[in-house]
């Protein structure tokens, strides 16, 4: 998987390294509570859980943006792939948390990127039942992208229409995440113009181009079906 086009077109890696970086910092983002970003702890409540899910992976990919060419992304862009089909269905993913970093990586963006990935696999263990954590976990995200690349004119702003859209489109509701609707990547692309049928599109579209072979984050159709999935896997979604 490759990073969408609007995130290339603002050149993350490139801004000037105006972060500081420190084990209290990473477990601040990590245990975020509701007082830390009170604005943005509301906002994500009024959401579904699987919104707030998909919005913490497309936070990722700002993080993976901030990173690259600093330190490996490779990994983290396959556990991003199949996040983006677990935010079609759980399901579809598997993701462990990450391994410690070498010590050869410099730690001001491998930490940052390490953390990003927890967060991810915390917040997708999080998608089930009532999604009690997702948004704990995409706050933190949100909170992590601001820190490291927050001074870029388009973070806030996309932030802010990507918080209106999950709104509008996938509200909050009493509904299991299992059963809730399927988020696609594209919401959060600024070009998008929502409607049922993009929604249905984007999805028909991506998940046919998913190998569970090649990718280790991705379960198996037979393991997919084993764990209870309805359909048919990497076939149109639910």
């Amino acid at each position: 998987m490759t990073l969408p086009a609007y995130l290339v077109a603002f050149n993350l890696s490139v801004m000037p390294v105006d972060y500081q970086w420190d084990t209290v910092l990473f477990n601040t983002f990590w245990a975020v509570t509701d007082e830390d970003n009170p604005r943005l702890a509301n906002a994500l409540q009024l959401i579904s859980a699987k919104a707030a899910f998909a919005l913490g992976v497309a936070c990722s990919e700002w993080v993976v943006a901030r990173v690259d060419g600093h330190t490996d992304t490779k990994d983290a862009l396959s556990r991003i792939e199949a996040a983006w089909a677990g935010a079609i269905d759980p399901l579809y993913a598997k993701l462990p948390a990450p391994p410690p970093n070498p010590p050869e990586a410099v730690q001001l963006f491998a930490s940052p990127l390490r953390l990003a990935m927890k967060l991810i696999a915390n917040a997708h263990e999080s998608c089930t039942g009532d999604g009690e954590g997702v948004r704990s976990s995409t706050q933190g995200l949100a909170m992590l992208v601001d820190h490291i690349a927050g001074r870029h004119p388009a973070y806030a702003p996309w932030l802010s229409a990507s918080l209106r859209r999950c709104h509008e489109h996938y509200p909050a509701s009493d509904t299991l995440v299992e059963d809730e609707a399927p988020v696609p990547r594209e919401l959060f692309n600024p070009g998008f113009v929502w409607s049922q049928e993009a929604v249905h599109a984007a999805i028909q579209e991506f998940l046919p181009t998913l190998n569970p072979a090649g990718n280790p984050y991705l379960r198996s159709p037979e393991a997919m079906l084993a764990a209870g999935f309805k359909g048919v896997p990497y076939g149109g979604g639910k």
